[in-house]
């Protein structure tokens, strides 16, 4: 019994993360987005090492945006807009 009741509760935070994640694609208006692209491009941050000026920058891009209302984007700007990365 308790076997079962550890294999639900780790089945439920496994769900809440995937939900969490889900909300920040939709946040950063990537629902649409080809899978591969986005894996393509969650591999290149992955390599990206805290602490260095660009992991910095890009939080501080996402804690704005987690803390506010949803940015205006222009449609040069818009994330499903194939522009390169800099620094990418």
């Amino acid at each position: 019994m308790q076997r079962e009741t550890t294999s639900v509760v780790e089945r439920k935070k496994d769900t809440r993360e995937k939900i969490i994640l889900g909300g920040l694609v939709q946040k950063a208006g990537l629902l649409n987005a080809n899978r591969a692209f986005l894996m393509g491009a969650l591999l290149m941050i992955a390599k990206i090492s805290p602490g260095t000026e660009q992991y910095e920058s890009l939080k501080e891009l996402g804690q704005k945006v987690l803390s506010g209302p949803k940015p205006s984007l222009s449609s040069s700007e818009s994330p499903n807009h194939e522009t390169p990365v800099s620094g990418f």
